[in-house]
């Protein structure tokens, strides 16, 4: 149409400006006139200098030797005083910093020793303002017009995480979909734990003074200060109890959920529920069930654990 124009902007003070004449736009802008056919938007990105083969990325880890074989991943946490510290190479002097995919006021430099040499790789980020809101984040450090480094996730609790809503047990807790065997764990030295009809089946082969010995575990992430739920259906082969709680997981099997609670079944399904606050956060905690106190079957289906004081869909 005759009413084409061609417009060239320019990327700058976090909005689009014209190059030439007059004209702002914000991308929600953009994206709403590009999305109703009154605008073709044509994006051009540009290379800095410093990415050839003569400049390395930067690489990000958590603070540890980068070779160490270890079953968790220890996520660094942002300290009181707004600072992460952290394992890093290549990275050089007036690196900036990203967060989320923004780029943040902070600054990073050596522990020890001078960038991009630092003593034992141990780099300190120093942020101007807390990331917000609380919880996990992914931290970029980008060299001078270089190169990105990977992502690498820390946790602040500077401020409140934004609320999770539904089952905080990610691959579900209702057993119709055939996600047991890979998401769920399980401990099976006096009996077994198996998927039955929809539901799991622990079945007690010589009951134990230890009733971990036959379990049933999936991970999941809490904070502290924060209320939780745990719901789920049970029956048993007979009247007998098993406990439900939270904890720490690997290695040190910490309880979070204010002790083990008790769950007295008998042969028809029942709905329990146990509410209680963690007072600590950990990012590999784990719900858990142990069976082992009695020779007879447990059922257990629907499992959910929720923010708050009330149950929701598994």
């Amino acid at each position: 149409p005759s009413t084409v124009k061609p417009v060239v902007m320019e990327y700058r003070n976090g909005r689009y400006e014209a190059v030439e004449g007059r004209g702002v736009w914000g991308s929600h802008k953009l994206r709403s006139r590009a999305g109703n056919g009154e605008m073709v938007v044509t994006l051009t990105g540009r290379a800095g200098p410093g990415v050839d083969v003569d400049f390395r990325q930067p690489a990000l880890w958590q603070a540890s030797a980068i070779e160490a074989q270890t079953r968790n991943v220890d996520i660094p946490f942002l300290t009181d005083t707004s600072t992460l510290r952290i394992s890093a190479r290549h990275v050089g002097e007036d690196a900036s910093v990203w967060v989320d995919g923004r780029k943040v006021d902070a600054s990073a430099r050596c522990e020890a020793g001078t960038l991009p040499d630092c003593d034992e790789e141990i780099l300190i980020v120093e942020f101007t303002d807390d990331p917000a809101p609380g919880g996990l984040h992914f931290l970029q450090i980008q060299n001078p017009q270089g190169l990105f480094s990977n992502d690498l996730m820390f946790f602040s609790e500077q401020a409140d995480p934004p609320a999770r809503a539904g089952n905080l047990i990610m691959s579900g807790g209702a057993f119709t979909a055939g996600q047991f065997d890979n998401n769920w764990n399980k401990v099976e030295l006096v009996g077994s734990v198996d998927e039955a009809a929809g539901a799991v089946r622990a079945q007690v082969d010589n009951p134990h003074d230890d009733p971990w010995r036959v379990q049933l575990s999936h991970a999941v992430l809490v904070t502290a200060g924060q209320e939780y739920t745990l719901c789920y259906r049970a029956r048993g082969q007979g009247v007998r109890f098993m406990t439900a709680y939270v904890d720490t997981n690997l290695d040190d099997w910490r309880n979070l959920s204010g002790g083990q609670h008790r769950a007295d079944l008998t042969l028809a399904w029942q709905s329990f529920s146990h509410t209680f606050t963690v007072t600590e956060t950990d990012l590999k905690a784990r719900v858990a069930f142990d069976f082992a106190q009695s020779a007879l079957d447990v059922w257990i289906d629907d499992i959910g654990l929720y923010e708050g004081d009330s149950c929701g869909m598994p």
